[in-house]
């Protein structure tokens, strides 16, 4: 029979172990509980199951070692009294123990729910059960374990099942000399009465039985896995209660042992949970009632249990360092040793080490940028900004800063990606020489920041634009060599304009989206070229990379209809110029907080970004995955930190320390902290940074402690819902439609004043909301800003736009295109009641002009009815734009 090593791993940890704990060997559970009745099973019946188990058990190898050489056979019934079966029934378990004999040849068996002797055992075999699992037997441990010697069977192998038992009671303390306990002194009783029912006296005794005295260590078999591992309150990760508890630990207590307990950073393990890897600091409390503790024994062990790393330490407090491997499953334990040599049971705990998934692996390797918050106040400082704080700023627990780099006209981080300004050397010279001053025994670094986006205003196709800008940008590269920056943090944050958008291109209407892309993707190589003519091998971490496109699930064909849809192309001309940049997506993202979260965010970096490359390959082979984390308040402006109540910022400093944690665990490298105001920052947040690198537990639970807002009857976050749209810069009527004008000729713009209704059931297409008639409760509103501003309204849902306008007669037989500014975020038009056309591309088309054709569904020389449903999802919406109609020159 083939191996099935997806079935067998947790086996092989488990059978691994038993070597090193004293155990004769664990059971391969046979269920038999399906007695068909007499005449109808023979003994053949059996050979297919047992063949199957023996051929299963002779797979499993660790090491080289085969596993199944500790296996004891488990037959079971469950009847509860085996004396009271059926004849029949005891010869079918009898044949089935003899059948597995001959197939398994020298294999232990012994059956379950009867006490031995009675099975014939033919002196070849030598464990038989002393299970403390029946549930209405008449006989107890002990005496199973008298039975068990009365026909010589000393080396025998208790088998701890959990169970139920209504008998044991406080006066049978006569017996706890068979559990290693000693006498039954006064102390022992009280215990005994202390119990809160008799299956916690029982399961505890038999824990101490199984752990104490006679050499056994806290390992206890139960029904789903051959070795359970239990925390310090008894309770392992699935729920399943041990008797390895307080209780156990009272009770060894009194009988003078000594005791100790394991924790890792303070906390105790979450047994079986998933941890990060790195170097783990174990710590121990040690007790004892009467004696001194002399020193307490760390041990780690990577191969279930089989060999062991041993440190000792001697002094209060009791710790060790273990280093623990990616995708490693790793047994930590401790255990106290006193003046008399009395060892403690082990406190012990298995842990996973979660699978490498960041080039760099390990979160101590990983570097942290502080992305603004000097030198205090927020925001990314100039050199004249930093100059006064570089000492405190050396001790922040980071690795690098992002700088602006202003000049004698201005901001030249902005600035500089403007086609009207042509800078010179003597404009950055006085920043430079400042910065070159600055000493930082840390050895921190410097990231220059240029904002891509912010003034880049040029068409693509623009020699003579693109030339300044490029000359700018190799002066940017020499100040960023000069001052030994190691790379450029590359905003591309699209913040006046959207020069990454297709739509929004001057000639768009002439040029095919392929042409646009192809001119950016040389634009691109350009910039890069020029970022790295000073500084070698340059690290260009860039904010919205192609995660964000594939964030939105957006398909690569519709890249035309996408804000940053000509994105892609430029970061493809930044790898084509050459081999030596380091390219980061640093995927400015505040969402992420759980393991899971940056699981999720890197898949999309690495991964799912690369389809929207011209050369995936290239793309997955050189992009590095990097992410944000930003501490605020929840409430108010965007620096702002509550320094006394921690409970009303974004994270706590536990909280915080578990994101940074988690984003440097996925990390190929780096992290960035955002507008985290440093020099004001509490200790305990600082702390926190630092704490991150340490190995953590990956199922911290975010919620803890946070106040239910809802329940609370507070209003959600509504800022922004209500603000206008009058005023921005992408609003203005001759920039939006300047690329229609360029081919087309403008014949019709519609009024400001149209009707309006919410569809809060979006009832509105059964009803027939876009017919010629729509009777209704129809209100005035304008187009050209958000409905939310004009109606002070933060809903979010569907609503419909309706005009009924006149189309003179001069219009017939011209070609007739419907022009929108912008709707947030989708449209969906009809035309006398027939639907022409839609904008549905998602959210993040919600400032994307789009046309529809609509020469068939305009009647010229007669009135008309345009009718456009919307539906926002989020934040503002609805025709928050102008509306036009288009025709050819």
């Amino acid at each position: 029979m083939a191996p099935r090593p997806t079935t067998t791993h947790w086996w092989s940890d488990g059978w691994a172990a038993i070597r090193n704990w004293g155990m004769k060997g664990i059971t391969s559970y046979n269920q038999l509980n399906a007695y068909p009745g007499p005449g109808k099973w023979k003994p053949e019946d059996f050979v297919a199951n047992i063949t199957e188990t023996r051929d299963f058990l002779d797979d499993l190898e660790r090491d080289g070692v085969k596993l199944g050489d500790t296996v004891i056979g488990h037959i079971m019934s469950d009847e509860p009294e085996c004396r009271k079966m059926p004849e029949d029934e005891r010869n079918y378990l009898r044949a089935w123990a003899d059948m597995y004999h001959r197939i398994h040849g020298w294999r232990d068996v012994y059956v379950n729910h009867c006490a031995p002797p009675w099975y014939d055992l033919n002196e070849r075999h030598t464990t038989c059960s002393a299970a403390p699992t029946i549930r209405f037997n008449d006989l107890r441990i002990a005496d199973r374990i008298e039975a068990a010697r009365k026909i010589g069977l000393e080396n025998f192998t208790v088998v701890a099942l959990q169970g139920h038992i209504t008998a044991w009671t406080a006066g049978l303390c006569n017996r706890l000399d068979y559990f290693g306990f000693g006498p039954c002194t006064q102390e022992v009783k009280d215990w005994l009465a202390s119990r809160s029912n008799y299956q916690d006296a029982y399961e505890q005794m038999t824990t101490a039985y199984f752990a104490g005295a006679l050499g056994y260590h806290p390992y206890i078999y139960n029904q789903h896995r051959a070795i359970s591992f239990v925390d310090k309150d008894g309770n392992d990760q699935y729920g399943i209660r041990s008797a390895f508890s307080d209780a156990a630990h009272d009770l060894r207590t009194i009988q003078g042992w000594p005791g100790t307990e394991l924790f890792h950073d303070g906390e105790p393990f979450v047994d079986r949970g998933t941890y990060s890897p790195g170097a783990f600091r174990l710590t121990a409390i040690a007790r004892s009632p009467a004696r001194k503790i002399t020193r307490v024994v760390f041990g780690r062990s990577i191969d279930g249990g089989v060999t062991w790393t041993s440190v000792e330490d001697d002094a209060a407090p009791y710790a060790a360092t273990f280093e623990a491997g990616a995708g490693e499953t790793v047994i930590f334990r401790a255990q106290a040793i006193d003046s008399e040599d009395r060892r403690s049971i082990f406190a012990a705990n298995m842990i996973h080490i979660a699978a490498a998934t960041g080039a760099m692996a390990r979160p101590g390797d990983v570097r942290i940028m502080a992305f603004g918050g000097l030198p205090g106040t927020g925001g990314q400082p100039t050199p004249t900004e930093l100059a006064p704080n570089v000492a405190p700023a050396d001790r922040m627990p980071v690795q690098s800063y992002v700088f602006n780099l202003t000049n004698r006209r201005g901001y030249f981080t902005d600035v500089c990606m403007s086609p009207e300004v042509a800078y010179t050397w003597d404009d950055v010279r006085e920043n430079v020489d400042l910065m070159k001053g600055f000493k930082f025994r840390s050895g921190k670094r410097f990231f220059l920041r240029i904002n891509v986006a912010a003034l880049l205003r040029t068409d693509w196709f623009d020699d003579e634009g693109w030339k300044i800008i490029l000359d700018n940008i190799a002066l940017a590269s020499r100040a960023a060599g000069e001052i030994g920056a190691i790379g450029f943090c590359l905003d591309n944050e699209q913040y006046n304009g959207q020069p990454f958008n297709y739509r929004v291109q001057i000639d768009r209407v002439a040029r095919s989206f392929d042409e646009f892309a192809a001119q950016t993707r040389n634009r691109g190589r350009q910039f890069a070229e020029a970022l790295g003519a000073h500084v070698p091998a340059p690290n260009h971490l860039i904010t919205f990379g192609n995660g964000h496109i594939a964030k939105e699930n957006w398909k690569k064909e519709d890249l035309d209809t996408y804000h940053m849809g000509l994105w892609p192309a430029f970061m493809d001309g930044m790898m084509d110029a050459g081999d030596d940049a380091e390219f980061i997506d640093g995927h400015e993202d505040y969402s992420a907080e759980s393991y899971e979260d940056f699981r999720r965010l890197r898949g999309l970096i690495r991964e799912e970004g690369a389809r929207y490359s011209a050369d995936p390959q290239r793309y997955r082979k050189r992009i590095r995955a990097a992410f944000s984390v930003w501490l605020k308040a929840t409430s108010g402006r965007e620096l702002d930190l509550d320094t006394e109540d921690f409970t009303r910022n974004r994270h706590t400093p536990e909280e915080f320390e578990h994101v940074v944690h988690y984003a440097l665990m996925h990390s190929d490298g780096w992290i960035w902290l955002y507008s985290v105001p440093w020099l004001r920052l509490p200790q305990a947040y600082l702390d926190a940074v630092d704490a991150a690198r340490r190995p953590h537990r990956l199922d911290f639970d975010f919620t803890r402690g946070r106040p239910d807002i809802a329940a609370a009857g507070a209003p959600a976050d509504e800022r922004g819902l209500t603000i206008s749209a009058k005023g921005r810069a992408d609003h203005d009527d001759a920039v939006v439609f300047e690329p229609m004008r360029r081919v087309y000729r403008e014949l019709h713009d519609f009024p400001k004043t149209w009707k309006f209704r919410f569809d809060r059931e979006d009832a509105g297409v059964a009803d027939r909301w876009f017919a010629t008639e729509a009777p209704g409760d129809w209100i005035d509103i304008e187009i050209g800003d958000w409905y939310g501003h004009q109606l002070d309204s933060v809903y979010t849902g569907y609503c419909w736009y309706r005009i009924v306008f006149d189309a003179p007669s001069s219009w017939a037989g011209r070609k007739l295109i419907l022009a929108f500014g912008a709707v947030d975020e989708q449209a969906w038009v009809w035309g006398n009641g027939k639907q022409a056309g839609e904008s549905t591309t998602g959210p993040a088309a919600w400032n994307t002009p789009f046309e529809i054709d609509v020469t068939d569904h305009v009647r010229a020389g007669r009135k008309n009815v345009l009718a456009v449903r919307v539906h926002n999802a989020v934040g503002p919406g609805g025709i928050w734009k102008l509306v036009k109609i288009f025709t050819d020159k």
